[in-house]
């Protein structure tokens, strides 16, 4: 048993070489809407979703985002771009840059919060 990332984890489904258990993720997946959430399964309260996105570095110019923003917007827009990024069981959102920002600091909180609970150490 693993966790795998959808994109990798997911053709192999579909070829039959693989069998999903579930998602982990907080709801299910467009792409497999069939399979249930780890929390369905039988994991009240379990939820890891896992995500991409493009950064810079901090001191990038605004108007440099943006630009960039907008062009990576644009290209997850198209039909054939969104279509590729679905089939790979990826569910392809643009936000704002300042959106972005944050949803990646409130994930951090989140998880810095588990690690402290958890008293996670580096060894």
């Amino acid at each position: 048993m693993f966790f795998a990332v959808m994109q990798a984890g997911l053709p192999l489904v579909r070829a039959g070489k693989l069998r999903a258990l579930a998602v982990s993720g907080a709801k299910r997946a467009l792409a497999i809407p069939e399979l249930p959430t780890v929390a369905e399964a039988g994991v009240p309260g379990f939820a890891f979703d896992s995500w991409n996105g493009v950064h810079v570095p901090a001191r990038t110019p605004a108007v440099l985002v943006a630009k960039l923003n907008a062009a990576l917007v644009n290209a997850i827009g198209q039909q054939d771009v969104h279509a590729r990024m679905f089939d790979l069981g990826l569910e392809p959102a643009g936000t704002t840059a300042e959106e972005f920002g944050a949803f990646v600091k409130a994930d951090i909180a989140r998880w810095a919060k588990v690690i402290r609970d958890a008293g996670v150490r580096v060894e």
